[in-house]
């Protein structure tokens, strides 16, 4: 009952005394600290506190990528128990050096990788072998002791030391359905680099993200399969941007929905969304 939450005169002032107590004794630390360059309970306090969130932002970079600018690109998220925590595809890659950003993509409870690969044979899908490399795929390990403030930051040049992305212990196992956000009146935006981030509402934690890098018709449809859980609410985000101009072209899109048993179905239409703009939205 609310009633519960109620503190006599007596009760507030002593709660009062134990703030301001609590505060000065903060001060105190931290006065004491500022001749000493070495205090650790100053200088680590903040990198203490981003490595204790349960998700950190993902930043992936890959460069030199010529031989992939036309076809699929994947990266996938994968836990230690070989379940995919987050997944982003661009299609295609459209560029010989691309950077991927998803806010609170890597989870921090677990040991994590991050898998990658281009559709080199054009299935729309990773179809190696363990003797065969149709696709050409990597695989990095995520240090978690080394995350910073900026999360995990990974930057790949390209080589061609491939690996099997489906050992050990099989494929990496999806745990939904999928994502599929629908674009309309796209031509008004002709020319300009379309993404799509979904995000669980709850953690702000991206589970999906699509990237459309050149607008070239009126109608996208971008799909992501796998990652929506049924009876969860999801947070869609709808970037345009002219990759040239940097963020000052940037246009955002952005709308809450509940999945059901099928997954996720959105549709944005550019010509009448007006209403659903923002400008909080982070670089794609």
């Amino acid at each position: 009952m609310a009633f519960g939450l109620l503190r006599s005169p007596r009760m507030l002032g002593e709660l009062g005394r134990d703030v301001l107590m609590n505060r000065a004794a903060s001060a105190a630390i931290a006065l004491a600290c500022l001749p000493v360059t070495s205090c650790f309970a100053v200088t680590d306090l903040d990198r203490f506190e981003k490595n204790s969130e349960k998700y950190v932002d993902l930043t992936l970079t890959v460069r030199g990528m010529k031989s992939h600018v036309t076809e699929l690109f994947e990266y996938r998220v994968v836990d230690s128990e070989n379940i995919i925590q987050s997944r982003g595809l661009a299609f295609p890659l459209g560029g010989v050096d691309a950077t991927f950003f998803a806010p609170k993509a890597i989870p921090t409870d677990k040991p994590v990788r991050v898998d990658f690969y281009a559709d080199h044979n054009n299935s729309k899908g990773y179809d190696s072998t363990p003797t065969e490399a149709i696709d050409h795929a990597w695989r990095i390990g995520v240090d978690l002791a080394g995350v910073g403030r900026d999360g995990a930051v990974i930057t790949f040049d390209h080589n061609t030391s491939f690996v099997f992305l489906n050992e050990p212990g099989g494929p990496p196992r999806e745990i939904g359905n999928p994502a599929t956000v629908r674009v309309r009146s796209a031509s008004t935006r002709n020319g300009k680099r379309l993404q799509v981030r979904i995000a669980d509402t709850f953690t702000g934690r991206v589970v999906a993200l699509y990237r459309y890098p050149l607008v070239d018709k009126n109608e996208v449809d971008m799909v992501v399969p796998g990652m929506v859980e049924a009876g969860n609410t999801y947070t869609v985000e709808l970037t345009a941007d002219d990759e040239a101009a940097g963020l000052a072209s940037l246009e955002a899109w952005r709308i809450q929905r509940d999945s059901d048993a099928r997954g996720l179905d959105v549709t944005f239409d550019l010509a009448v969304s007006d209403a659903l703009k923002v400008r909080d939205a982070p670089r794609p």
